[in-house]
């Protein structure tokens, strides 16, 4: 067995109850397969992990952790899962529904869309995220490679959340972390996220969308930088160049709303998910901010650092592990594509990052900074 992009994925499709068909996506954690339950019509995504993988204590948290959030959380804006197994060989897998479409990162490197729609998007993405906070699950990774936008809509959603990886339970008030190790993706990362990770709750997820939504009225992210590190000190230390100056057509309410979602402080942020989902809903529904918005695309967006290889036909999650159920185009046009006119993003990731914040005195320590430009790491 292998995880060639082969069919060859499983020994033989009446032992795992399913044919594999094509590959999806791959990282270093394991690879997504698009698959056919034997006797079924209805194509399904595998998500398999390699052996190796869960003889780690890490590999094996984040696949119980991601199954236990996908299971609590109720609301069709979070990817189903149909089974859990294990392989002949030890190898565990999801079997998950498989989408169609694109997640935002790669909607905005390919292409200029309109800043409107975008917006609504996001929007929309708040409502499965409210659901996972109302169920004490912090996401802690959100970011466009995890927002999917899906070609036709489903179960009267037309945005999924991908990727619970590395999300909170904050109902286990016992569970042991490590203590000052930080985890996800910096440009995305909120203040206490990097400096003291345990203390992160819902606000920590509005900050994230905060940063997706300047990137979406300014071209550029509040915080960058050369390198993985000099962003967390950045988001840790320094103010961001004010939303007004950077996007100065947008509407005053709007920019307020963002700021505030980029507050420092925690408690300065809406509460939640279903908070900024309340706020930002009312505002798209003023015409006056939604003028403002209409008619104008989202420029490309820029970064200092530098860019990542071209993208995979399905985009990794932060622990070098593929999406599951992302499936941009059938297998022989996914390479049909033309040049991309704006540059790949980066995707800076952070395997074991302890940041200490001390009155404006930062003192970071990167145990094991990496930058994947295929699958990211935690």
């Amino acid at each position: 067995m292998s995880l060639e992009p082969t069919p060859s994925l499983l020994p033989t499709p009446a032992v795992a109850g399913y044919e594999a068909l094509r590959l999806v996506g791959r990282g270093s954690m394991g690879a997504v397969y698009a698959a056919r339950p034997v006797g079924g019509s209805e194509e399904v995504a595998l998500k398999v992990l390699r052996v190796e993988v869960l003889d780690t204590a890490m590999g094996l948290t984040r696949f119980r952790r991601e199954h236990e959030a996908l299971r609590r959380i109720d609301h069709p804006g979070v990817t189903r899962v149909h089974e859990v197994g294990q392989l002949p060989d030890g190898r565990h897998f999801f079997a998950m529904e498989l989408l169609r479409g694109k997640d935002l990162e790669r909607c905005l490197d390919e292409e200029t869309p309109a800043r409107l729609a975008m917006v609504e998007r996001v929007h929309e993405a708040l409502a499965p995220l409210a659901a996972a906070h109302a169920a004490d699950i912090v996401h802690r990774d959100l970011k466009p490679e995890n927002i999917f936008l899906l070609d036709e809509p489903r179960d009267g959603v037309r945005v999924k959340l991908l990727d619970f990886g590395i999300a909170r339970d904050l109902s286990d008030a016992g569970k042991k972390t490590a203590t000052g190790v930080a985890v996800g993706s910096p440009a995305y990362m909120s203040p206490e996220q990097a400096a003291k990770p345990k203390t992160a709750g819902p606000q920590t997820d509005v900050w994230s969308v905060g940063v997706m939504l300047y990137e979406l009225l300014a071209g550029e992210l509040p915080y960058d930088g050369d390198s993985p590190t000099a962003v967390i000190v950045a988001v840790c230390t320094e103010n961001h160049e004010p939303l007004a100056r950077r996007s100065p057509g947008a509407h005053p309410k709007l920019v307020a709303l963002i700021e505030r979602c980029l507050s420092k402080r925690a408690v300065d942020r809406p509460r939640d998910a279903g908070a900024l989902e309340a706020e930002l809903g009312a505002l798209l529904a003023d015409e006056a901010v939604r003028a403002t918005l209409v008619g104008v695309a989202c420029t490309p967006l820029g970064r200092s650092v530098p860019p990542a290889a071209p993208a995979d036909v399905a985009q990794a999650g932060t622990i070098s592990l593929p999406n599951a159920a992302v499936h941009h185009a059938p297998a022989d046009t996914a390479d049909a594509e033309g040049p991309r006119l704006p540059p790949p993003r980066p995707r800076w990731g952070v395997r074991a990052a302890a940041v200490l914040c001390l009155g404006g005195v930062v003192g970071a320590l990167v145990a094991a900074a990496t930058y994947d430009a295929d699958p990211e790491g935690e």
